[in-house]
């Protein structure tokens, strides 16, 4: 599921509005609203305060983490290959991966 998505899910589901976001984080409505529908991601600092600030498992946006940021996150070695090559499958290999 793409960012956007999982963000967006989060945000209805407890009733914060792109605004609160905006504020929160210190940015315009329109940046905001572009994580909302998925247009653009936060980088990484962000990622992880939405994380925590909506209660969405970290995990859900490995896919978006870039793998240096995610080295300071996972400290198992065996994790970071794992996620490394579920990265490198296509995306019906993915789902696939995960069972």
């Amino acid at each position: 599921m793409k960012f956007g998505n999982i963000l967006k899910l989060a945000m209805d589901k407890q009733g914060v509005t792109v605004q609160e976001i905006a504020m929160k984080f210190c940015v315009v409505e329109r940046t905001a609203y572009r994580w909302y529908v998925g247009d653009a991601e936060p980088d990484f600092e962000r990622i992880c305060e939405l994380s925590k600030m909506m209660h969405i498992d970290l995990n859900q946006f490995a896919d978006i983490i870039p793998d240096k940021d995610l080295i300071n996150v996972i400290e198992d070695s065996k994790e970071l290959e794992i996620l490394q090559t579920y990265r490198s499958l296509k995306q019906e290999e993915q789902k696939d991966f995960l069972k």
